[in-house]
């Protein structure tokens, strides 16, 4: 078993300290995170992917949060992976597009980065203004990177066929407080993907991987045990 842990937009790596302090694996700072490699230049997913890669082996475990789950499907689509586990991945090329209205506030960039990051936590029903400066603070600094992540997730076009591509076993987990355009996405790949278990995590939303952090660790160890 070799965990590797995919964090959110925003958080960074952090996010799962103490889920491989628990579980073991690794938590790998995406490009622009804790120095790894972004200034502002142009960027696509498959920047991370490729980034990602040589972390991969035929016994990796992919774990994703949100874009980390997103990530996560990608490199399963395209290389031999032992099993994902995604909870929320963002995966907006499947959304109805009455959902999608709701991503074009989120495509300019805004100089005032503060008041962006207020309007993309509200997509996912975080109140920006009642974060501690503690909670604000990893979102403050990697907020540039924040809008790239959302920019390529808004131009991308992966078809519900392009993710039927994954064979791995795959656990899908959502909170069941979660917003209706995840609880769409999250159907919609149940029900595409070819060896997906979706589970739906009470008394959570998006950020069940902080706030259901037991929940999630529990779900892990027993889709793990499962497997060959």
């Amino acid at each position: 078993m070799r965990p590797l842990f995919l964090h959110s937009s925003g958080l960074g790596p952090r996010q799962w300290a103490r889920t491989v302090a628990t579980l073991g694996g690794q938590a790998p700072p995406l490009i622009g995170y804790d120095g790894a490699g972004w200034r502002g230049e142009s960027y696509a997913w498959t920047d991370d992917c490729d980034a990602l890669t040589p972390l991969l082996t035929p016994d990796t475990d992919l774990v994703g949060h949100s874009y980390g789950g997103f990530l996560a499907l990608q490199l399963a689509r395209r290389y031999e992976v032992r099993s994902v586990a995604v909870w929320e991945p963002v995966v907006l090329s499947v959304l109805d597009d009455h959902f999608r209205q709701d991503e074009l506030a989120l495509d300019q960039a805004d100089d005032d980065l503060a008041a962006w990051l207020a309007r993309f936590l509200g997509f996912w029903q975080v109140d920006w203004r009642a974060m501690s400066p503690d909670q604000q603070a990893p979102f403050l600094a990697h907020g540039r990177k924040v809008q790239a992540e959302v920019r390529a997730l808004i131009r991308d076009k992966t078809t519900l066929s392009a993710y039927a591509e994954v064979r791995a076993p795959v656990l899908l987990l959502s909170g069941a407080e979660t917003v209706p355009a995840s609880n769409q996405m999250c159907d919609r790949l149940a029900a595409a993907l070819p060896a997906a278990r979706h589970e739906r995590v009470p008394n959570c939303g998006h950020m069940g991987p902080l706030t259901r952090r037991d929940a999630l660790h529990d779900r892990l160890t027993r889709f793990w045990a499962t497997l060959p």
